[in-house]
C-alpha cells in the first residue's frame, strides 16, 4: 500500500463511525464516536467525536469531544506510525476515551500503509497499552505486564518504555489481550494482514 499524506488520510477517515463507543460513567450511557475533519462537524450532543487535524505533513492531532467539550487529546508522527502522547482528560466522566483514540491512530496507520504503531508508556499507562495490543521487545518485561492483568494488581510505574502495537495480531487468551485486532477485523481480513 502507498503512504499518503497526513491530510488526505485524515479525508479519508472524514466521518467515520468508530467500532469504540465511549462511556458516560454516571449514566453508564455508552456515544457512537465519529472521527471528523473540521469540529464544524460536531453537531449531534449525543455523539462524541475524534477531531482529526494535520498540522504537519506527516503528524497528526485527535482531539476527543463531547457535546463542545475536551474530553481527551492524542498527538502521531511518522504518519500514524508512532503514537506520541495520548490523554484522557476526564477519566471521572468518560470511560474508552483512549481506546477510540487507539483505534482512529491504528486506522490513520492502515491507510498510511504501516501495520503496526509505536509508543512509549509510561505514567502507569503500560496495561492500558498492553490490553490494546503493545508488547515490548523483552519477553519478561511483557510477562511482568500479564502478572499485573492476571492478578488484578494495580499498573507498575516501573514498567515503562517503548512498544509496539502489532494491528493484525490477535490475542492469545484473557491474560495476553490485543484489543486492536478485535476492533479492526474487518479491515484487517481485507487487507490480508
Amino acid at each position: 500500500m502507498q503512504a499518503v499524506q497526513a491530510q488526505e488520510s485524515v479525508n479519508a477517515l472524514n466521518n467515520f463511525k468508530l467500532s469504540t463507543r465511549v462511556k458516560l460513567k454516571d449514566s453508564n450511557k455508552k456515544l457512537s464516536v465519529i472521527a471528523v475533519a473540521d469540529a464544524s462537524q460536531c453537531s449531534d450532543r449525543s455523539k462524541a467525536y475524534i477531531i482529526m487535524s494535520a498540522p504537519f505533513s506527516s503528524g497528526h492531532e485527535l482531539i476527543a469531544q463531547h457535546k463542545g467539550k475536551t474530553i481527551g487529546f492524542a498527538e502521531l508522527s511518522y504518519n500514524a506510525s508512532y503514537l506520541d502522547r495520548i490523554d484522557n482528560y476526564e477519566p471521572d466522566s468518560y470511560s474508552h476515551v483512549g481506546s477510540a483514540l487507539v483505534e482512529v491512530t491504528a486506522r490513520l496507520a492502515l491507510l498510511s500503509g504501516f501495520k503496526s504503531v509505536g509508543l512509549y508508556a509510561v505514567d502507569s499507562s503500560t496495561v492500558f497499552h498492553f490490553k490494546m495490543g503493545a508488547r515490548f521487545n523483552d519477553v519478561d518485561t511483557d510477562e511482568a505486564v500479564k502478572d499485573i492483568i492476571t492478578q488484578d494488581l494495580d499498573d507498575d510505574p516501573r514498567i515503562f518504555g517503548e512498544m509496539r502495537l502489532d494491528i493484525a495480531q490477535k490475542s492469545s487468551g484473557k491474560d495476553s489481550p490485543r484489543l486492536m485486532s478485535k476492533i479492526l477485523k474487518d479491515e484487517i481480513s481485507q487487507l490480508s494482514l
